[in-house]
């Protein structure tokens, strides 16, 4: 997990590459530092957690890469479209295709395993229907809504560092809400990330 952290906090770099390719956005030294401290404190919590490479998982390493390439293109056409479109009509959209495409993928895996009937049973379950609404509304339509939203007033590389945050929020959470230990790496690495992302948000144009 350490590592797949590593991985996806790339996803800044991939938007800052192809928001200078694509929208033209200026690349200074200011940005890429703020951007390198803010994932050396990501990598100063994973390397402290203990990282290790088995081979066997090569294929879910290039998937984590790919999905990172794949938010910064996200982040790219979003900002690109974002204000022409609206947010609030592509992320709805977005949200409708990934609703139309993963129930269609779900219904073709159980048809396949004759068990259709866990389907609908699954909703009459308060167990079920509790994280999925939770996971579908909150975390999913209305965050969905903020960033885009965000991207109409941020620039896409200064947007994208926002991710690094989830390091931040995650060990935030796991001593509020878990009563975890919090350790002395955990603070300098969550400083590290704060300062990168407060930077790179102010080092931009107003």
């Amino acid at each position: 997990s350490s590592l797949a952290s590593i991985i996806q906090a790339t996803t800044p770099f991939f938007t800052m590459i192809l928001a200078a390719l694509i929208l033209k956005e200026k690349v200074d030294q200011k940005k890429i530092f703020f951007l390198l401290l803010s994932l050396s404190g990501i990598l100063y919590i994973s390397i402290h957690k203990g990282v290790s490479f088995q081979g066997s998982s090569v294929l879910g390493y290039a998937f984590l890469l790919f999905s990172s390439f794949s938010s910064a293109a996200n982040f790219i056409l979003v900002r690109k479209y974002a204000r022409s479109l609206g947010h609030l009509k592509i992320t709805v959209m977005a949200v409708f295709a990934g609703f139309i495409f993963f129930n269609a993928a779900l219904i073709f895996q159980l048809g396949l395993r004759g068990s259709l009937d866990s389907y609908k049973m699954a909703f009459g379950s308060v167990r079920y229907l509790g994280p999925i609404l939770f996971l579908g509304i909150p975390s999913t339509l209305f965050s969905s809504m903020l960033t885009n939203f965000s991207l109409t007033k941020l620039e896409a590389s200064t947007m994208s560092v926002f991710h690094h945050l989830g390091t931040f929020v995650s060990i935030f959470a796991g001593v509020v809400l878990l009563k975890e230990t919090l350790f002395f790496y955990e603070i300098i690495g969550s400083l590290l990330i704060l300062l990168g992302v407060l930077g790179l948000t102010f080092s931009g144009r107003k």
